[in-house]
């Protein structure tokens, strides 16, 4: 879990024990370095090893993110990206998966400054590179969920932006990359969102929390695919 203290933000890592209460792992609490305000967090394994690593999204006004590496006796805090790698400020949340089809994990991260996307293709050692430009959404986009919406077989992302009151539809092609962002209207401020099938009729749906309203929007899902 991530802990968000401003510039100074750790990531810990609890053991269960059996009995349902937990500890710190060895090498937890993991020090994100200075100016780093951890917030989002997903595990994958990225340096092919069968072991879960993690991903930690930066909220901070800067453009660096950090992968954490599970070497069983601690956690491994590797070097920060930099900015030639990393595109634009607070890249806040972070999706893990084959986003590109060939077996070995990347993640995306939004970029909650930047009002973007970004796709890393991972190569299997932990290190990761940026083969695509940038994708544009919203203003402050604070929150994604990841799912097939249209049933292709491919991942794809919804982006709500907290700052424009709607939210962008990423349909992803299997390649890393994704068609052109679908802008759906909400009008609200959402700070919440969970892809599932709510109608029972095996399409994904979208569920949005409303931050200014107290409420929940349901997208249903009509299409065909």
């Amino acid at each position: 879990m991530t802990n968000q203290a401003a510039g100074t933000g750790t990531v810990s890592i609890l053991r269960q024990s059996g009995n349902m209460t937990y500890a710190p792992m060895a090498g937890s609490p993991v020090a994100m370095g200075a100016g780093y305000t951890s917030y989002g967090i997903d595990v994958a394994d990225f340096n092919g090893d069968k072991r879960a690593d993690l991903v930690v999204g930066n909220v901070a006004n800067n453009t660096n993110l950090r992968i954490i590496l599970n070497n069983v006796a601690s956690w491994a805090a590797q070097p920060l990206f930099g900015a030639t790698i990393l595109p634009g400020a607070g890249p806040n949340v972070v999706k893990a998966g084959d986003w590109d089809g060939d077996g070995k994990m990347d993640f995306v991260s939004v970029n909650r400054n930047g009002g973007n996307v970004t796709f890393y293709k991972g190569n299997d050692t932990g290190v990761f590179t940026r083969p695509n430009a940038n994708i544009a959404v919203g203003t402050f986009p604070e929150i994604a969920a990841m799912g097939d919406l249209n049933r292709d077989g491919f991942m794809d992302l919804v982006v709500p932006n907290f700052g424009s009151n709607n939210a962008h539809l990423l349909i992803g092609r299997g390649d890393g990359t994704f068609n052109a962002p679908v802008m759906v209207a909400t009008g609200l401020q959402t700070n919440g969102v969970a892809i599932g099938d709510y109608n029972n009729d095996g399409r994904p749906d979208v569920a949005l929390s409303a931050f200014n309203a107290g409420n929940i929007q349901i997208f249903r899902n009509t299409g065909t695919n």
